[in-house]
């Protein structure tokens, strides 16, 4: 995940995927931007992509599939 470095980000990303096991989280940041890279136990499905999306200050989202 790309976006803004502003507060409360995480917890807006977090609260998302509440529903999935996160197994891991990096959060990076420089000046004004931010990458948020999470490992999740299962699935993201696309109403959690959308609500990702729909998050202010998100710029960019990649689904990477493992299995």
């Amino acid at each position: 995940l790309i976006h803004l470095n502003i507060p409360n980000m995480i917890a807006q990303i977090s609260n998302t995927l509440s529903s999935l096991n996160i197994e891991n989280l990096v959060n990076k940041s420089k000046e004004n931007y931010a990458y948020t890279l999470v490992d999740i136990n299962g699935k993201i499905d696309e109403n959690m992509l959308k609500k990702l999306h729909s998050i202010e200050g998100m710029l960019k989202i990649r689904v990477i599939n493992i299995n």
